[in-house]
């Protein structure tokens, strides 16, 4: 489909794990170098004997018994299946590995019943249904542990698997592994393929700035040709010998670590990995890491759990400017986490201006003026107390008048043609309010436009646990608070009443929407601001294996339930929809799996690589399906609903398409037409479109006495009028042909203010 946009009437075509890594080290590690000595007046860090090591949690007399014990448990009887997963293992030059083994392990499903609102605590279990637990779980793993070797040209296949996901991996001494795609969620029927790298030991000596060791250090390799890569060990004095994955070649190493409260870090070393040979060993020499470190402090009525950090080289003498430390520098987020500390390491020496961000909105509120040189700069920064000026003050209430102090805040802005939303600064207080920040998206000042908006409303929504999301709107400048208040929420059971033996278990989603943008509540303007067909409320599951899903805790009101399918050739689309209305307590609705169907396009003569695409008819049904021709000159489209569609092929560079009718002949053959007309949609009464005398269904054949040919000459004389107050359109409604005058200087200032009211798309009369 082709879309027209007014604004520029350009015209466009809407086109078209990792793997867990299995170290094995090998025989003859390398030798450790030479390690500095520690300076004479005192043994090096982490000198002296080793530690004894911890007592074994269970008596060496006791585990003869604890065995036979384990033995004696019944064991489970699991039945295996006629599934295969194949796959192949190759290096990162292309070449098959043979020998390599790859295991197969049965995922084990576990369950667990939703506990709902109102029930007691549930009780920890026994410590007898914990050892059994453990003990089932890893005789579970054993016994549909399924092992294969690869073959000479690196290929595998693991039979007897059960209709089950499983976790595959692949193990060879030497190397690491990782595939394209996830190999903890595999079912049979997959094929896998995965990368094998080789893998080196590097013998490290860490040495600290006066001599001796640190007790622990990070190394890092990395490629020495740019490559975006690295590989991260843990190295100590007693195990120097650092496992990297990486092929031959060159690569460069350092080390870094903490010790005595200062960050050191090593120059980079030069490493050369040939191919058959073990690395040489190397001396990473430590230095004091240059930057400057430290922590938010709050003021103590706050109960913060963010901030954001900014550092700036400033010119010598020059003092930190607020204004605009808050929208350059670099950006170090604090947050209860980390304990509200910030680091910015490795800088060059110099002058920086350091401070803090309540959010990511507005000025630095703080900030210090910091010389770096060649060691870590402690450095705290103080937030002041909140100017209440600057601030748009919210309670959040529960049912029983609670204070609900856990609540998300967000802000939006909407109108007749247009809303954005943000998630704005908000700063939490001990007595239970909430702080937003002002800004032009949460209080209409400053952005472009808003003079010409009409009907232009302001919201802040709040997201609770126990109650849902709810949006209340206030007025720009407002200095009362803002106060809202939750009813007691609504949960919604939905059953999908034909879904089992449907075939489509496993290809369907159960969304919740809002059902209207915008309703009144008790005399209180509320939105809703979910996404389209996005699951509703912070419990939210999915599908369950009986296909059902519980949605809640939600606001009571009018909802729609929706139903979405996936197909091979597209994502989720709606389906199905189910107008429900809650009530505060548990609900329940039930949804069908409407009748679906497929059709088959034949093409003659098609080009090599070409794709049909298949829309709907209306514009406003936003889906779209792709599918690359067959060798048989066929393609394939499945699980559609009732309706008109499309029907284009890209690759051929001419702008054609037909339309097909479901449900209709199961096979079709491919007869387009040139696009040469335009399909008009109003969405809005109120909009230009409409304005001018429009109508969803309008068909526009010509302009100015002249009908269109093709799309390229609808381009052509659609820009030649670029500039004309009013033009004459011949449009066909309802087989009859009218004239409606269009003036495209209007239209495309209505289509720069999102007010056109709808839209065109290129069709074939």
């Amino acid at each position: 489909m082709v879309r027209i946009a007014l604004l520029n009437f350009l015209f466009f075509f809407i086109g078209l794990g990792v793997g867990a890594l299995f170290w094995s080290r090998p025989a003859g590690p390398a030798a450790a170098p030479e390690i500095v000595p520690a300076p004479a007046e005192g043994p090096a860090p982490g000198a002296g004997r080793k530690a004894d090591p911890p007592a074994p949690l269970i008596p060496k007399s006791a585990e003869q018994g604890l065995s036979e014990l384990l033995a004696a448990l019944p064991a489970e009887n699991i039945e295996g299946g006629t599934g295969t997963i194949t796959g192949r293992i190759l290096t990162a030059d292309g070449e098959p590995l043979a020998g390599a083994t790859v295991r197969a392990e049965r995922i084990l499903e576990r369950g667990g019943a939703r506990r709902g609102r109102g029930e007691a605590a549930p009780q920890d279990p026994s410590l007898e249904d914990v050892v059994l637990e453990v003990v089932a779980s890893h005789r579970f793993r054993q016994a549909t542990r399924r092992e294969v070797c690869t073959d000479a040209k690196g290929t595998f296949a693991i039979e007897g698997l059960a209709d089950a996901r499983h976790r595959v991996s692949a193990q060879a001494e030497g190397y690491a592994f990782s595939s394209k795609g996830r190999t903890d969620q595999v079912e049979p029927g997959a094929e896998i393929e995965f990368t094998a790298e080789p893998v080196f030991d590097i013998a490290c000596a860490v040495v600290l700035p006066g001599g001796g060791q640190p007790k622990e250090a990070m190394i890092v390799t990395q490629n020495a040709y740019g490559e975006q890569r690295s590989w991260t060990g843990v190295w100590t004095p007693d195990d120097p010998i650092v496992r990297i994955r990486v092929g031959a070649g060159a690569f460069k190493v350092r080390a870094s670590c903490e010790a005595d409260g200062e960050e050191y870090r090593s120059d980079a070393v030069d490493v050369t990995v040939e191919p058959g040979r073990q690395p040489p060993a190397v001396t990473l020499q430590l230095k004091g890491r240059p930057g400057v470190k430290g922590k938010v402090l709050f003021p103590k009525d706050e109960e913060s759990d963010q901030a954001q950090v900014r550092l700036m080289r400033l010119a010598p003498g020059a003092a930190p400017d607020l204004e605009r430390l808050g929208r350059e520098g670099n950006i170090a987020w604090v947050h209860s986490h980390n304990k509200f500390s910030y680091a910015f390491r490795d800088l060059a020496p110099g002058t920086y201006a350091v401070g803090v961000q309540r959010g990511y909105q507005g000025p630095a509120v703080a900030a210090e003026t910091v010389e770096v040189a060649d060691h870590m700069v402690v450095r705290n920064l103080t937030v002041p107390a909140i100017d209440p000026a600057d601030y748009l003050v919210i309670w959040v209430y529960g049912p029983k008048d609670e204070i609900i102090r856990n609540a998300s805040i967000s802000t939006s802005r909407r109108s007749k043609n247009q809303s954005s939303s943000g998630g704005g600064t908000v700063v939490k207080c001990k007595d239970g309010s909430y702080w937003l920040l002002r800004s032009p998206v949460a209080d209409g000042a400053g952005s472009p436009g808003d003079d010409e908006e009409e009907d232009l409303h302001f919201f802040v929504s709040i997201l609770t646990e126990a109650y849902g999301e709810k949006a209340v709107e206030y007025l720009p400048g407002q200095t009362e608070p803002v106060v809202v208040r939750f009813a007691d929420p609504a949960m919604l059971d939905v059953t999908i009443v034909n879904y089992a033996g449907s075939g489509y278990e496993g290809s369907l989603m159960l969304t919740l929407q809002r059902a209207a943008p915008e309703e009144r509540q008790g005399g209180t303007r509320t939105a809703w601001r979910a996404q389209p067909y996005a699951p509703v409320g912070p419990g939210r599951k999915g599908l369950s294996p009986e296909g059902s899903q519980t949605f809640g805790p939600v606001e009571p009101g009018s909802y729609d339930v929706v139903l979405s399918i996936k197909s091979a050739q597209s994502s989720f689309r709606p389906v199905e929809r189910v107008p429900v209305t809650l009530k505060a307590g548990p609900n329940a609705a039930e949804i069908a799996i409407p009748e679906l169907h497929s059709v088959t396009i034949v093409v003659d003569d098609a080009p090599a690589n070409a794709t049909l695409s298949l829309r709907p008819v209306p514009r406003t049904a936003d889906f779209r399906s792709d599918q690359r021709i067959g060798k048989d000159g066929k393609a394939e489209f499945t699980r559609l609903t009732p309706g008109e569609y499309r029907i284009q092929m890209y690759g051929t560079g001419r702008l054609e398409e037909m339309r097909v009718t479901i449900p209709g002949d199961r096979e079709v053959r491919f007869a387009p037409k040139p696009l040469n007309a335009l399909a008009v949609t109003v969405d809005d009464p109120a909009g230009y479109l409409a304005k001018v005398g429009f109508q969803s269904g309008d068909i526009i054949v010509g302009m100015e006495g002249k009908e269109f040919q093709n799309l390229m000459e609808v381009q052509a004389i659609f820009f030649g009028v670029q500039g004309t107050e009013d033009v004459q359109l011949k449009v066909l409604r309802g087989g009859q042909e009218v004239t409606v005058t269009f003036q495209p200087k209007k239209a495309m200032a209505a289509d720069g203010s999102r007010a056109l009211g709808g839209g065109f798309d290129a069709v074939s009369r």
